[in-house]
């Protein structure tokens, strides 16, 4: 039996990769002494297993079962037939605001119900982005906005209240050393693990909704950071980490002493990572200290090559330097390095025929870019209050944008409309055939495969998304005996 019981996924991607959100939250209540036990895999389990699994972890002495909703997309075989995760049915049902279990209404009901039968002084709360704006359920006790690391400190001592609460971060990110994993969280061999060096972004990119911060707050020190690396890996053996920062090469000084420390380790480590491009090319240094500090798959948010959508959205470099620059790391990296970018379709002022010329230019052979990832252009509607809102989002008509019936998921501009971003956004998605990048690079190589072998892999939405799926249901399967 146990404290609390976390439940949580990642699922409708390629691949296995852990959330960073929960397994955080469990670390902080096992620093202070309580015991969790993480449930993963929640999408691929049978309503026979999950109540399997709360006869063991839970009683009377539970505070409470959480879910780490975030990341939950619709479990096979809900999705019926549309095996793309980019499929526009898919991706709508994604959107903030969709429902937020993977399962099906009735499976849950059944589910949470079972849990408020073995122990109803048990409290049920979801957490995450996407059900805090969902519709409210009789069976669940609260929803938590916003990262919890001091509110869920809270709830092992207070009492826990009813409806929705805005969480408190608290302020100890920079000494804290984060997630602590424990042999009950049965990490697979050589598996790539979230980690944060830092948190928050210092740039505003007009069309971002991620959380803003000053350069120096919430960063990790590298002392801190030496310890966390050489603690995993003394004591798990971990050496593959997926770093959530939103831009690792946001300091230059910063990445210096990151890279001295790295390569005075007595063992070497690979990660991937989210950087911007215009950093590299102002900072040349950094293109060797990233190779030799171990990034393996970088994920640079070029977002347009449309010069006065750039300048607009605060992307500072010219797109013709971008792509000079994109040309010059393929020859100095030589495949070393998987690169690849996300696209906004429907950003301010680029039309819909500046969006076709960089699809043309992505999928030319000869395209620097091993890969991309391309998204429909979303403006959050104010009362979503844990968002920290981008320009474009607070002043929507400065940027050209008309919201449509007062709705801010149907805007239209006077290059395109959501609808029209969206068709084009799962177009690309399902029309663009390439290797691993970013964040499915790291879930792809914790399914087995080798980075040579995620090179020559082909994204194809169709026989490639099955042959992992089943390697991932193994991998569940194998997991969940093991709880």
């Amino acid at each position: 039996m146990v404290d609390v019981l976390l439940f949580t996924d990642t699922n409708g991607a390629y691949g296995h990769g852990r959330d960073v959100g929960c397994y955080t939250l469990a670390g902080i209540l096992r620093e202070h002494g309580y015991t969790v036990q993480v449930v993963d895999f929640f999408a691929s389990l049978s309503l026979d297993k999950a109540k399997d699994i709360v006869r063991k972890y839970v009683s009377s002495k539970t505070r409470f079962v959480g879910f780490s909703a975030t990341h939950f997309s619709l479990a096979r075989p809900e999705i019926k037939g549309a095996l793309s995760p980019h499929h526009p049915n898919v991706v709508r049902a994604r959107h903030w605001g969709a429902r937020p279990f993977p399962q099906s209404q009735e499976w849950i009901i059944d589910f949470l119900s079972f849990i408020n039968h073995i122990s109803p002084q048990t409290k049920i709360i979801v957490g995450g982005e996407k059900p805090t704006h969902s519709f409210d359920h009789d069976l669940i006790d609260l929803w938590v906005h916003g990262r919890a690391e001091k509110t869920v400190l809270e709830f092992m001592t207070d009492n826990i209240p009813s409806g929705h609460v805005y969480a408190e971060e608290g302020n100890h990110f920079n000494t804290s050393q984060g997630i602590i994993w424990d042999k009950s969280d049965h990490l697979f061999k050589d598996e790539f693990v979230p980690i944060e060096f830092a948190r928050s972004c210092i740039f505003n990119c007009s069309f971002c909704n991620f959380a803003k911060k000053r350069s120096g707050e919430k960063v990790k020190s590298v002392d801190t950071i030496k310890e966390v690396l050489l603690r995993n890996y003394n004591e798990h053996g971990l050496s593959k980490y997926i770093v959530n920062d939103p831009t690792l090469n946001d300091d230059s000084r910063r990445m210096i002493d990151l890279h001295k420390m790295i390569t005075s380790l007595p063992f070497d480590i690979e990660f991937s990572a989210y950087i911007r491009v215009d950093l590299i090319h102002k900072f040349r240094e950094q293109r060797e200290l990233l190779l030799e500090m171990g990034a393996r798959s970088l994920h640079f948010g070029i977002e347009t090559f449309h010069p006065k959508c750039a300048k607009a959205i605060k992307k500072g470099l010219h797109p013709d330097k971008v792509k000079e620059l994109l040309y010059y790391l393929r020859e100095t990296w030589e495949n070393k390095i998987v690169m690849g970018s996300g696209f906004v379709i429907g950003l301010p002022y680029e039309t819909k025929e500046s969006v076709y010329e960089t699809f043309k230019w992505l999928k030319d052979p000869d395209c620097p870019l091993d890969s991309a990832s391309f998204v429909a252009m979303y403006i959050p509607p104010p009362s979503y209050e844990d968002i920290d809102y981008s320009d474009i989002s607070k002043n929507p008509n400065e940027f050209d944008f008309d919201l449509k019936d007062g709705s801010y998921k149907n805007w239209k501009s006077k290059e395109m409309t959501h609808d029209e971003a969206l068709e084009i956004s799962s177009k690309f998605s399902n029309d663009f055939v390439n290797p691993a990048y970013h964040y499915y690079y790291s879930r792809i190589r914790n399914l087995g495969f080798s980075h040579e072998e995620c090179l020559k892999m082909k994204m194809d939405y169709g026989e490639t998304y099955l042959m992992t799926e089943k390697i991932r249901d193994k991998m569940a399967k194998e997991y969940h005996e093991k709880l």
